[in-house]
């Protein structure tokens, strides 16, 4: 009997290998995840510099884990087993308390500029340069009597430490790093101000993606005025009108953690009506105009995050076409990653923006750009785990 069992099992897992492989053969490539909202592994093309500097075979390695049949349902019945066996933990997510999820690591630039595998490492020099970038930026903004302030929004694990029980000494560390580096530039170091907020409860990043709420992004905006010396100018928090778009947004983190049992985040917009005029504002993103600064046919795909401002583009311009102040109001440049889309209805109530993308090379002239489109201010936008993962900024000027 037992023979006749091991026989059934082997002849069993024999042929699920076997399915698989047959499936992964005539299975078309994917180049997209919009589970994930990134970029596939294709498969590489071998040359004799890929093959012997080891290029390839970590491509090739990625190209199997990206192209694997039913990726996506084993992901999910590997977190449910890592929980079961209490691990606390999948592919590099920590699943913590009320369901936030939280990267625990991440790929960065080394000392030689190649991007490592997920490690609590940051590099000193590469972080280094940066600051450098952003005071040759400063300096020659200042130079053009343009007002500049930069931020570096912090990461959910800098944040939710305690919610994980995972120690806070390296995310100390590196946000200790940033603030002493930025000391000489006009940084505004939001990570206090918003870990107290977390702490009280308040529901300022999302528990199933990498990104700071509606909530977050209002108190990064009083920041940012604050900054600017326009504190009398910041519209309080009880003359919005909190809407409630979707309550089945389940970010990246979700994605990547495979604990699909985790419920979804709420996606809100705060509604400014200004008593005394009717406001209106217009979205221009790579040529495409909308009225307002929210795609609402965004709401229906998985990356439901891109409803502000239609997400990241090459240029977006907003302006305000009715109302008091149009054409004489202050004009802002922002260079931002994705953490700038959610903080930009605050800012355009204030400013005429020209938003420009960091990762885009043709924008590390930016003073240039200020200067040709007749800013009065900069704001750098861009996040802790981009910072220490990318070379763009240090290349500003």
């Amino acid at each position: 009997m037992n023979k006749k069992a091991n026989i059934i099992t082997l002849f069993v897992f024999v042929g699920i290998i076997a399915l698989l492989s047959v499936l992964f053969v005539f299975k078309k490539d994917e180049s997209f995840s919009e589970q994930e909202n990134r970029d596939l592994q294709t498969l590489p093309k071998i040359t004799s510099e890929t093959l012997f500097n080891g290029t390839y075979s970590k491509q090739i390695n990625s190209y199997f884990a990206d192209q694997f049949p039913l990726r996506d349902f084993f992901v999910g019945m590997k977190g449910t087993s890592e929980l079961a066996m209490l691990k606390g933990e999948n592919n590099g997510v920590l699943f913590g308390d009320d369901g936030y999820l939280a990267v625990r690591s991440f790929s960065v630039l080394d000392d030689n500029g190649k991007l490592t595998n997920p490690t609590d490492y940051y590099s000193e020099k590469v972080l280094s340069a940066h600051f450098k970038g952003l005071k040759k930026l400063q300096s020659n903004l200042n130079a053009q009597e343009i007002e500049f302030a930069v931020i570096i929004p912090p990461r959910t694990i800098d944040l939710a430490t305690w919610k994980l029980n995972f120690p806070s000494d390296n995310s100390l560390e590196l946000q200790s790093f940033i603030g002493e580096g930025l000391k000489d530039i006009n940084y505004i170091d939001i990570f206090p101000m918003l870990k107290e907020k977390f702490e009280n409860d308040e529901y300022v990043y999302y528990r199933t993606d990498h990104h700071y709420t509606s909530l977050g992004a209002y108190y990064t905006y009083c920041e940012v005025m604050r900054q600017y010396c326009m504190e009398d100018d910041i519209i309080p928090l009880s003359d919005f009108e909190v809407k409630v778009v979707s309550e089945e947004f389940y970010g990246t983190t979700w994605s990547k953690a495979g604990f699909k049992f985790v419920e979804p985040d709420q996606i809100c917009y705060f509604d400014y009506k200004n008593s005394d005029e009717v406001s209106e504002y217009t979205t221009i993103k790579d040529g495409v105009s909308f009225k307002g600064f929210y795609d609402f046919l965004l709401l229906d795909t998985k990356d439901k995050y891109s409803f502000f401002i239609g997400g990241i583009s090459k240029l977006t311009t907003i302006t305000k076409t009715s109302g008091n102040e149009v054409g004489t109001r202050p004009k802002m440049l922002l260079a931002k990653d994705s953490f700038g889309l959610s903080l930009v209805p605050f800012l355009a109530l204030h400013f005429d923006l020209e938003i420009v993308n960091v990762a885009d090379e043709e924008i590390k002239f930016l003073s240039n750009i200020a200067t040709k489109k007749n800013c009065d201010y900069v704001l750098v936008v861009y996040n802790t785990e981009n910072l220490i993962s990318t070379k763009y900024i240090a290349a500003f000027h």
